[in-house]
């Protein structure tokens, strides 16, 4: 029975990494429908006019297209793109959440030039994530009570903010490997959010990157936790270095 078990695990794990894989380069119905899940390539208009670009995931269950579910918003970090959640997507409908990953201003889909300034991102990325709100709400199987967001990065920071100015919309959010750039910018917490975990490493960027996260934790009403990984490893990478931060992750939304 242990084989049989261990088996199906490692079967699970190898379908999982090949879906990190495969997201990265492309999205192809084929195999998704292994998985188990439904992928779309969608995209939303923010409030002053730019196409925002993106992947809407859904688990694919004999349950009626209808059914409500919790549903997850991906920012990632600055440089990268929306394909880097594919290390955590599958884990997320596995769970029963729907997905929805978009690129930020200036990245993979959603460009328009060259890379922004971090400071413009930070400042037009709210009102993005509620363009990106008001697109998941639209959908017949978001539970609109049932909200989380999710960042790493620059896109951590950026879920910081939009946890506390948007905290009516969301129910509890991740915020993975921040910036120093949110305590910098003091203007821009115009409210002290709520329901965040902070996930950083001790040795990231010389120890900035648990200082930022204990010290945006300070700004943080109850609930809250910080969960500090010793080591170097930064954003995307602690998934990697640290594949135990998904089910920290997952016990946080899942509460």
């Amino acid at each position: 029975m242990n084989i049989i078990n261990r088996q199906i695990h490692c079967s699970t794990f190898l379908i999982k990494m090949l879906f990190s894989l495969m997201f990265f380069v492309t999205e192809e119905a084929g195999f998704a429908e292994e998985l188990q899940l439904s992928m779309q390539e969608i995209s939303f208009q923010t409030r002053d006019n730019f196409t925002i670009f993106g992947s809407w995931i859904t688990p694919q269950t004999l349950e009626p297209s209808t059914q409500k579910r919790p549903t997850v918003i991906l920012l990632h970090d600055y440089g990268f793109n929306r394909r880097e959640w594919g290390i955590f997507i599958p884990d997320l409908v596995e769970r029963g959440f729907n997905v929805l990953a978009f690129d930020l201003r200036g990245h993979g889909q959603s460009k328009d030039g060259g890379l922004p300034p971090i400071e413009y991102l930070m400042a037009i990325g709210v009102p993005d994530v509620e363009a990106a709100l008001k697109w998941v709400s639209a959908q017949k199987t978001t539970d609109k009570k049932n909200v989380n967001l999710i960042g790493v990065g620059v896109g951590a920071d950026i879920v910081f903010l939009g946890t506390g100015q948007l905290q009516k919309k969301i129910r509890a959010a991740v915020v993975i490997s921040p910036t120093y750039s949110t305590v910098l910018e003091g203007d821009l917490m115009s409210k002290e959010p709520r329901a965040i975990l902070f996930c950083a490493s001790t040795k990231s960027y010389n120890g900035m990157g648990v200082l930022a996260a204990e010290t945006l934790s300070n700004f943080t009403k109850e609930p809250k936790k910080v969960v500090v990984y010793n080591s170097a490893a930064h954003g995307f990478t602690l998934f990697y270095k640290h594949p135990e931060i998904k089910q920290e992750i997952l016990s946080w939304i899942g509460r």
